[in-house]
C-alpha cells in the first residue's frame, strides 16, 4: 500500500518516480515491480505500524465510481507489463471470477444474514463482467 511506502530517494529518482499515467491507484505497485525488475528488494518491517484512513480521498463518490477508477489502473498496469496474450488470460480469469461469483451470490442472497454486503459484491462484481467483458485492455 503506498500510503506507507518507504524507499531510498536515489532509486526512486533513477526510475522516474511514480509514473503519472496512473491516477490514484495502481502507482505503487507499477513502482515496486520497477524497483525489483531494477535488481532491489521489496521488504516490510513487520513490527511496524501505520494508521491509514483509508477511502478519504473517494468519501464523496459512489462505489462504482472508485471501483471504475480501480479498474482503469489495473488496465494501465496490465498495458505497461504484461503481454497481449498474458492480458487476454488476466481478462478470461477474471471474466470467470464474477460470473462464477455473480452466479453464487445470486443463489445464496435469500440466505445471507448481511444482504447488504452481498448486494455490494454483486454490484462490484457486475462491474467487472462491464469493465472486462466489453474493452479491450
Amino acid at each position: 500500500m503506498g500510503a506507507s511506502m518507504i524507499a531510498r530517494r536515489g532509486i526512486v529518482e533513477d526510475l522516474g518516480g511514480f509514473d503519472e499515467g496512473f491516477f490514484l491507484y495502481g502507482e505503487e505497485q507499477d513502482l515496486c515491480l520497477r524497483i525489483r525488475r531494477a535488481g532491489s528488494t521489496i521488504g516490510y518491517i513487520n513490527e511496524a505500524a501505520m494508521v491509514h484512513w483509508g477511502g478519504q480521498s473517494e468519501r464523496e463518490n459512489l462505489p462504482a465510481e472508485v471501483w471504475k477508477k480501480k479498474f482503469e489502473a489495473e488496465f494501465t498496469f496490465y498495458r505497461k507489463h504484461y503481454s497481449k496474450r498474458a492480458i487476454r488470460g488476466i481478462k478470461r480469469a477474471n471474466l470467470i471470477k464474477a460470473f462464477w461469483r455473480i452466479l453464487t451470490l445470486k443463489l445464496t442472497l435469500p440466505f445471507c444474514s448481511d444482504k447488504d454486503a452481498s448486494l455490494k459484491k454483486l454490484e462490484k462484481y457486475r462491474l467487472v463482467l462491464k469493465a472486462f467483458g466489453t474493452r479491450n485492455i
